[in-house]
């Protein structure tokens, strides 16, 4: 195992959290801090907090002084300061000066609002050296407070604050004395002789006043709290997937991956119960005082698909219970309510048809029967109720989204946005989508087999038929002029051509006496003259494609104002439209009149890739066309959209979803295609990775142009994927003593995997295992197989 090695230059992602398999989750006192290798004037490196925008700003961080000299310059490093060691609760910086002192700073986050730790300082040199240890602590307070200042208390040198009704106190052994220029720091002089080194513990406490913060300060800032963060260390490491390949920057950013994951872990039960993961925990994010458990487990089912491919299997125990949360949820209906989008009334939507999905890959791993067993009858209620139920007033109306959000797509989904000044505003509840089809046809083959292991036959052959026809369905949205699965009309089932584009003023009424050669869907699109939102109606009349007259009218909530703009798509189906009229409009409104685009590809049209259903020719030539890994729009991975029919609005911003080509990157490995997965994986760790080293986190998404990363830092849907990176290169890992191999290793150069005593090496075809118990595999089979500690081989 290579250890931890990252300094400036390096991938960084490093936060630290209140660890949530330790120490319980309260919302008032969850202080969360960040690591910055970047060098300025006064520090070489820093950790810094806004305590949840309590403050604008505390750093934290020491510095040698020698000879009346700060040594901050990178020229004053024999080695420059580098991480190595970092869990979600604990972090280790070690770096060295030419003078011959070596620096660790050790930190630990024994409660939720304390961080303590040790800088040991030893020499290298011949003779001794006498030198100023300081550690500083800059607050910047937000409102009423005071900046950190040296105090005396008792007997004691203290630092100490306010923001915000926090009183951040710093305290250090030594018997440091009290500086505030050239910033407040506590400083201690010591003499280090040859090969003994000296410890200096501190700790740093915010509490709601500043008696309870120095007490705690002073009962941490001793070795009391090394046991404790040495379980944390001996957990996770025993929980971390080693992977070492022939890019040390992939490398570090697998290990970012998996401990970036847990610091989203949180356990609200102060029994230890139920911990569950959150969406953002950052810094600088706002904090939620006394917050509902809804308001913390929030994740999407999408969330958690991308989640597993970091955490599987070292955390199947908590990929169980968070799918075990969801599978609670869902009430009688069927109806498994997002927690994050809501219908366009603000009426609840269910959450994508992914639950049986992940709780098969769940089951691949565990073996769970119980679990399945247990689970079943909600996941047959989530899927037949909840997607497959009519609820529409039409009872042959076929599932489709509520609200494009559920996509969980950004700029790719333009021609269904309201909010954007660049959105066309398309209702998606009249859209037949391929990535729906997709999902229900991957989750109607997850409850197939689930039937199957559970032996209960009926529901077997009654999720056979229908996966087969969700097959029917996403063959029946091929575009074989495009290559392509399209989005169509959810009455017609076509993608209309357009036959109408009519702009104009608005007036109180407007005869257009329009007939159509097949019957479509219209949109109208609104613009005030002073982007002010208008109380108004809107009319179409027209008539069917029998002929019978329809009558439609819109007006609030289904006519959403957003900077001077509207859009609304008709109900019905037009073969003939006779007028429009508006009413409390002014005269210099504007209005477009158009058919209803459904022509707009986007990333998830690919996704019956990763679903199946299509057949190998549909497979063949939907890759050929469209994914091709050398095209400059292709450098950081599959774009989110791309110019159609039409060229792509002037403003949109073009980008790469590190979820969405997860996901399609799968589908490449499903179909086989193991060279072309792998090129597409190193394309998008070129976005990853740009994101660690400049920007110092895991992003969603990545700028086409540039990589530059787009979205919330720490997003767990930016985490780099090592399970597909393993399943690229034919490697599952199922137990330490189980594994999956299959294939070839595609990447250029060899892999090693270590796990729990696990040590799995691929080079090419060539397999080497070293199971814990010593039993060991070589091999070149390229056949699927499942290869056990005691030797027996299955092929699968």
């Amino acid at each position: 195992m290579q250890p931890l090695a990252v300094n400036r230059d390096g991938p960084q992602a490093f936060i630290l959290a209140p660890d949530g398999d330790f120490l319980a989750f309260t919302a008032e006192n969850d202080q969360i801090w960040a690591l910055c290798l970047d060098s300025s004037d006064i520090a070489a490196f820093y950790l810094q907090t806004t305590y949840h925008l309590r403050a604008r700003s505390m750093r934290l961080f020491p510095n040698i002084v020698v000879d009346h000299q700060r040594l901050t310059k990178p020229d004053h490093f024999s080695v420059l300061p580098t991480v190595t060691g970092y869990t979600p609760g604990t972090l280790e910086v070690s770096y060295s000066f030419i003078h011959g002192i070596d620096v660790q700073l050790s930190c630990f986050i024994p409660e939720p609002d304390a961080l303590v730790g040790t800088i040991n300082i030893s020499n290298s040199a011949q003779t001794s050296i006498t030198l100023d240890c300081e550690l500083a602590a800059i607050l910047i307070p937000m409102g009423k407070g005071s900046p950190t200042h040296p105090e005396r208390v008792g007997g004691n040198q203290i630092l100490a604050g306010e923001t915000d009704e926090l009183f951040p106190v710093l305290f250090m052994s030594g018997g440091p004395s009290g500086t505030s220029n050239p910033y407040p720091a506590l400083c201690a002089e010591v003499t280090i002789e040859p090969g003994k080194p000296v410890d200096l513990h501190w700790a740093l406490v915010s509490k709601t006043s500043q008696a309870a913060s120095l007490k705690s300060a002073r009962q941490w800032a001793s070795p009391t709290w090394y046991k404790d963060a040495q379980i944390q260390i001996k957990s996770h490491a025993g929980h971390t997937i080693h992977i070492t390949t022939g890019e040390k920057d992939w490398d570090t950013a697998f290990y970012l991956a998996q401990a970036n994951a847990l610091t989203h872990l949180v356990n609200p039960d102060a029994e230890g119960g139920k911990p569950t993961f959150i969406r953002t925990r950052l810094p600088d994010k706002p904090m939620l005082f006394r917050p509902e458990i809804e308001a913390l487990d929030n994740l999407t089912l999408l969330d958690i698909l991308h989640l597993a491919q970091v955490i599987l299997p070292a955390h199947q125990a908590h990929l169980s219970q968070l799918v075990g949360q969801f599978i609670h949820r869902v009430d009688d209906q069927g109806m498994l309510a997002s927690r994050v989008h809501r219908g366009f009334t603000g009426s609840p939507i269910n959450e994508a048809p992914l639950l049986a999905t992940l709780c098969l890959a769940l089951f691949e791993i565990n073996q769970d029967d119980e679990f399945l067993r247990q689970a079943f009858p909600v996941l047959q209620r989530f899927f037949d109720s909840g997607w497959l139920a009519k609820r529409d007033s039409d009872p042959t109306c076929p599932p489709h989204w509520e609200n494009p959000a559920q996509l969980q797509l950004e700029t790719g989904l333009f021609n269904y946005d309201i909010w954007d000044a660049t959105g066309k505003g398309l209702d998606i509840r009249s859209t037949l989508s391929p990535a729906l089809a997709a999902m229900l046809h991957r989750e109607a083959q997850a409850l197939q087999k689930i039937a199957q292991i559970l032996g209960d036959r009926s529901a077997r052959l009654r999720y056979g038929k229908i996966r087969k026809k969700y097959q029917d369905e996403i063959l029946a949205l091929w575009d074989d002029e495009q290559k392509l699965f399209t989005y169509r009309d959810l009455q017609s089932r076509r993608s209309p051509s357009r036959e109408i584009y009519y702009p104009g003023r608005v007036q109180p009424q407007l005869s257009i006496q329009k007939h159509f050669v097949q019957p479509l869907r219209l949109q109208v699109h609104l613009t005030t003259a002073d982007e002010r939102t208008r109380a108004c109606v809107v009319y179409i009349e027209g008539r069917d494609h029998e002929g019978g007259q329809i009558k439609e009218q819109f007006r609030a909530p289904e006519l959403r104002w957003v900077a001077g703009q509207a859009h609304l798509t008709t109900h019905h189906l037009f073969s003939e439209l006779i007028s429009l009229s508006f009413e409390g409009f002014n005269q210099e409104d504007r209005f477009l009149i158009e058919t209803a685009d459904y022509s707009q590809p986007d990333i998830s049209c690919f996704l019956p890739l990763w679903s199946g259903g299509l057949t190998k020719e549909q497979s063949t030539a939907l890759i050929n066309t469209h994914i091709d890994w050398q095209k400059p729009g292709y450098v950081f991975g599959i774009p989110e959209t791309w110019a159609g029919e039409h060229p792509l609005p002037v403003g949109l911003r073009e980008q790469v979803n590190v979820l969405w080509n997860t996901l399609i990157i799968d589908g490449l490995t499903r179909e086989g295609l193991q060279q072309e997965a792998a090129a597409g994986f190193s394309n998008l760790m070129k976005a990853i990775l740009h994101g660690l080293q400049d920007f110092k986190g895991f992003f969603p998404a990545h700028d086409l142009a540039g990589g530059f990363p787009q979205g919330q830092a720490n997003a767990i849907t930016g985490l780099a994927p090592l399970s597909l990176f393993l399943k690229i290169a034919g490697i599952k890992l199922i137990r330490p003593d189980r594994v999956a191999i299959w294939g070839c290793n595609p990447f250029p150069w060899p892999i090693e995997v270590r796990w729990q005593g696990l040590w799995v090496r691929r080079d090419g075809i060539h397999t080497q295992i070293v199971f814990p118990d010593g039993t060991q595999y070589q091999g070149q089979d390229t056949k699927p197989l499942v290869i056990q500690s005691d030797q027996r081989q299955a092929q699968v």
